[in-house]
């Protein structure tokens, strides 16, 4: 009986050992992650101002198009540098320079979002060379990419036909002020004034404001990449 107790003092003891070992474990745990994460903003924040970023345009080239949507160039450690950004400015691929930390290119997509070189309202998802359809997304009203329109194009590269997708909510119950059709009427007008020629591209009265801007973006895009491959309406 004896032995027994001393047993379980014994366990008891060990057990409480273990307690004590894992809570000033966690609390180091905590404290170390706490620790880097603060040292990585800081580390991050310098490279801010080791960065600058001196242009930013559109990838229009044919073979690379959808997922490296823009082109940084880009000022580090003296030297210039060229590379792929996606349409939320991440980095994708390195063009012209040696590899870099990622914290350059983290710094390269703060600049991006920051100064506004250009607008990333709208951006190209895809383009297929064998088909001509050209796929373009727009952050309208309703959210990220709640706008996107397919154009099938001719070999002069104008507009062929085009589906519209929309998640736009213009005509509402609440959207007293627009009287005219139901998603994607706006957008199906806004394009057809564009293949009509129309030099000024207007949004339709009453609609949500966040649905003209979009597909005036959309379609400025799209003239941007026609103009490029020398075509255009």
């Amino acid at each position: 009986m004896i032995n027994k107790i001393k047993e379980n003092k014994l366990l008891y003891g060990v057990i409480l050992i273990l307690i004590v070992i894992f809570a000033i474990g966690g609390v180091f745990t905590d404290y170390v992650v706490t620790q880097r994460a603060e040292e990585i903003i800081v580390d991050e924040e310098r490279y801010y101002d080791e960065v600058t970023l001196t242009n930013l345009e559109y990838n229009f080239d044919k073979d690379t198009l959808g997922q490296k949507t823009y082109i940084a160039t880009f000022i580090y450690d003296g030297l210039t540098y060229k590379s792929y950004v996606d349409h939320t400015f991440c980095f994708v691929e390195l063009i012209e320079g040696e590899a870099l930390d990622l914290m350059v290119h983290s710094a390269v997509k703060h600049h991006a979002e920051q100064e506004e070189l250009l607008q990333n309202t709208a951006y190209i998802v895809s383009y297929n060379e064998a088909t001509k359809t050209l796929v373009i997304t727009a952050d309208g009203f309703a959210g990220s990419g709640s706008i996107s329109v397919e154009f099938v194009l001719t070999d002069e590269l104008a507009v062929s036909s085009y589906t519209v997708t929309s998640s736009e909510s213009y005509k509402s119950d609440y959207n007293e002020g627009y009287t005219d059709g139901s998603v994607p009427f706006v957008e199906n007008n806004m394009i057809d004034q564009y293949v009509a020629g129309n030099a000024t591209i207007d949004a339709v009265a009453g609609a949500s404001e966040g649905t003209g801007d979009a597909m005036q973006e959309l379609i400025a895009l799209l003239d941007l990449f026609l103009d490029s491959m020398e075509g255009g309406n």
